[in-house]
């Protein structure tokens, strides 16, 4: 299933963690999504190299993108 179909559904974002997150760590967290899906390559390189463009972008400490939304939720 393509990324941007899970959070097209909210699969992928209906959780309590990404609903207690601010708007600019949510639109942080879609665009990592978009980024994913658009790059070509190993799925944990496209993870990192998102996760650097996007913190960069919106000027977020990439470590809180690491752990925001918690994947226990």
């Amino acid at each position: 299933m393509q990324v941007s179909k899970l959070v097209e559904d909210k699969t992928l974002i209906d959780s309590k963690s990404f609903k207690e997150l601010s708007p600019l760590m949510k639109e942080a967290i879609g665009d990592i999504f978009k980024m994913i899906e658009l790059e070509t390559g190993n799925i944990i390189e496209k993870f990192e190299n998102s996760i650097e463009k996007v913190s960069n972008h919106h000027n977020i400490n990439s470590c809180l993108l690491y752990t925001s939304p918690s994947p226990r939720d």
